[in-house]
Parts: C-alpha cells; structure tokens; sequence
C-alpha cells in the first residue's frame, strides 16, 4: 500500500537537491507528490514545524537561526550576514514510505551516518551531503503522525 511522508533538504545541502533527489530518494520507490522549491522557512512557522523542539536548549541555539539563515545563521562571523536560506520540502509517496525515507536518510548525527555507511556499505543522505548537527543535510518526519502535522 502506498503511503505519504515528508522530508526537506536542510539550508547546508539545497545546492545538491536534485543530486538528493536523483541519487536517494527516486532510486528508493519514493515520488514527490508535492514540492516547495524554494521554501523559506520563517520564525513562525519553524515553531510549528519543530513543536516538540522549541523547549529544548539547542532549538534557539542552533535549529531555529540554522533553519532561518543556513551557516549564517550559526556563525555569521563566519560565513557572513544572516540571509534567508532556500530549502526544499517534498511530500513523498511510496510503499513503506516512512521507513523507506528513514533508511535512505540515515542517523541524524552525519559523523554516525559515515560510520554507517562504512560498516554497512551503504550510503545514506546525511552520510554524503551531512556535516554536523543541525546542519546534517536533510529533514524527515519521524512518523506518519508528524508527516501529517509538517506537511505544508
């Protein structure tokens, strides 16, 4: 039975988008049914989209500005003035489509995803394109709950 899940390429990896798309998720059965490209997310709707973060420490520190500016948002010293950061979102259809995009995402930190890959053999998403935590690439709904309540 074909199911919808949802998943956006992060600020840090928008420029391989449709690397991401030709290399992990097509190959995997999964069809995007649905695509913003570019969205840009705004402080209000980060909120809503990452609900169960935005008591957490590292939501203000990190997700919410990395989420809104990219590496700039982290680090403007670094990596320049804040500026609003292009993503893409895909609502994604297939069979088994949560744990498909689960596996071809990989662990969320891209340090284990290597290790991973490594031990595995197989690559995954934020093992090619990811580089820390948050900027590791790419987003996926954690349950066909939260696919629901983040598809926009």
């Amino acid at each position: 039975m074909n199911e919808i899940t949802f998943g956006f390429v992060k600020p840090d990896a928008y420029a391989h988008r449709h690397a991401i798309l030709e290399e992990f998720i097509l190959p995997s059965g999964l069809s995007v049914v649905k695509e913003k490209d570019p969205y840009f997310f705004t402080e209000e709707k980060t909120k809503a989209h990452y609900i169960e973060h935005v008591d957490k420490d590292f939501f203000g520190a990190s997700l919410l500005p990395f989420t809104l500016y990219g590496l700039s948002g982290i680090n403007e010293s670094r990596h320049g003035p804040r500026r609003p950061a292009p993503t893409a979102l895909w609502v994604l259809e297939g069979e088994d489509a949560l744990n498909v995009l689960n596996a071809k995402t990989g662990v969320t930190d891209p340090t284990q995803a290597k290790d991973d890959s490594i031990r595995t053999g197989e690559q995954t998403i934020r093992a090619v394109y990811g580089t820390a935590v948050p900027d590791n690439a790419f987003h996926r709904a954690d349950s066909y709950a939260s696919a629901r309540r983040e598809i926009m």
